[in-house]
Order: structure tokens, then sequence, then C-alpha cells
């Protein structure tokens, strides 16, 4: 059941970022609950319940990400070759690792199951399925992970384009860090209206 719930939250999340409005995210999450009707107190309690969960499990480390980069006590950078994940955190690839293998053998067992499958698909079947790819470091949806080990220099150049990460710069980039988002961010302008809606809001503890 708490799955369950986890997910419609992510959903939520998710239009909250498409449509930037709440009521306007709740008519189209309604559709996806297949809700009958849309109150503004089903609007409080979705919104409370996000609340609770990103108290309990989230915490904004601008500064002590910021920091940890610049005195290099951070070594090593993650990011996803799909999305805009990204993490510094051994722990955070390897939850996320255990996912993408699984999204990744469910997908190779559903192409060797095909009687139509190409060679193609079969190579990349065998090859998923092979001892030697469980070490790769994936992605939660598969995606392979790219590894950045000089983060002083990534650092830098963060803030001299910073303006590439949309009005909120800097700030939306640690947005879709790991252990600030709730979602799998897909491009900067998602990452300024989560920053906007769920850190300037205080639905996140913004660590300066």
């Amino acid at each position: 059941m708490l799955f369950e719930k986890m997910k419609a939250l992510e959903e939520l999340l998710k239009l909250f970022l498409k449509y930037q409005k709440e009521l306007e995210a709740v008519k189209e999450y309604s559709k996806f609950t297949a809700q009958a009707q849309i109150t503004e107190k089903l609007l409080s309690d979705i919104i409370s319940d996000i609340e609770k969960i990103i108290e309990m499990k989230k915490v904004f480390k601008f500064k002590e990400l910021k920091d940890g980069i610049k005195y290099g006590r951070i070594k090593k950078l993650y990011f996803s070759s799909k999305n805009l994940w990204w993490t510094h955190s051994e722990e955070d690839v390897e939850e996320v690792s255990r996912i993408g293998h699984i999204v990744e053998t469910l997908r190779a067992k559903k192409m060797l199951a095909d009687k139509d499958r190409s060679v193609g698909d079969e190579l990349e079947a065998r090859k998923i399925l092979s001892l030697k790819y469980r070490d790769k470091k994936l992605g939660s949806t598969g995606e392979e992970l790219v590894e950045i080990n000089c983060p002083k220099r990534w650092l830098k150049e963060a803030e001299r384009y910073s303006s590439q990460f949309g009005e909120n710069g800097l700030e939306a980039l640690m947005s879709a860090h790991h252990r600030n988002s709730l979602v799998i961010i897909d491009d900067w302008g998602e990452a300024n209206v989560y920053f906007e809606y769920f850190v300037k809001k205080k639905y996140l503890s913004l660590v300066n």
C-alpha cells in the first residue's frame, strides 16, 4: 500500500512540475487516480502527504554539497545518461543500480520471450543477463551512469555557466540531486519549478 501511495505521489509531483499550478495538477491527477471530484480538501490532503514524506526523507543540501566539492571532501560524481539525476554518494548509486538492473533484466527477458525478436535484440538481452553486466552502475530506468572524477573542475564550470540551469541557477542544479528530489527530473524547466514549489515554499529545508 505504501509503495502504491509513493508512486501516486510521485505522479502528482511530476504533474506539479509540468503544470506549475496546484489546482491544474490535481485536475490532471484525478484522471490518473479516477477520482470523481476535485475539492480543496483533496488538494490540501495531498500536499500535506507530500510535505510529510519530504520532511522524513529529504533535505536540500545546497551548501553541504557545494562545500564538499569545493574543499575536496567529495571525490567523485555520478550522472544519469538519460535525465538530470545525479549524486556524489556510492550508497545512492547502489540504491538506483539495484532498481536499474531489475528494469533491465525484465526488459531482457521480455525480448527473449518475443518469438519475432531480431538478432540484435537477442544479443542485447544476452549481454544484459550476463554476469559482467551486473557490475555496471545503472540509473533507475536502466540507463548507464557517467562518472566524473574531477568534481572541483565540474563545479567551477557549473558556476561559470549557471545561467544554463534557468533562473534559479545552481539551486536548480542541486534540486536534481538524488537526495533533494522525490522524482526524476527530466529538464531544467522542471528543476526550476521543483525548486520554486518545494524549496522556496519550504516544502524542503534549504540549508545555506
